[in-house]
């Protein structure tokens, strides 16, 4: 898989869980991680977007993690 195809699924995997997390500290680092992975690739440096796409890449699983625990609380 080339990095921009994983860019590109890792931002929208970003994005849908910054959708669940508006207003709370996880939604920003989403946010933000997502935004420096894109400034990153528009700079064309693909070997630090390589990085940022593992950094977001864990945050997402971070938040995932947190959603599963939050609705097993709740049932």
């Amino acid at each position: 898989m080339k990095i921009q195809d994983e860019v590109e699924r890792v931002v929208g995997w970003a994005s849908d869980l910054g959708d669940q997390w508006v207003g709370t500290i996880v939604g920003q680092v989403l946010d933000s991680e997502r935004e420096s992975l894109l400034r990153i690739v528009k700079s064309n440096n693909m070997e630090l977007a390589s990085v940022a796409v593992l950094n977001l890449i864990h945050t997402c699983m971070y938040a995932e993690k947190q959603l599963k625990e939050v609705e097993e609380l709740s049932v």
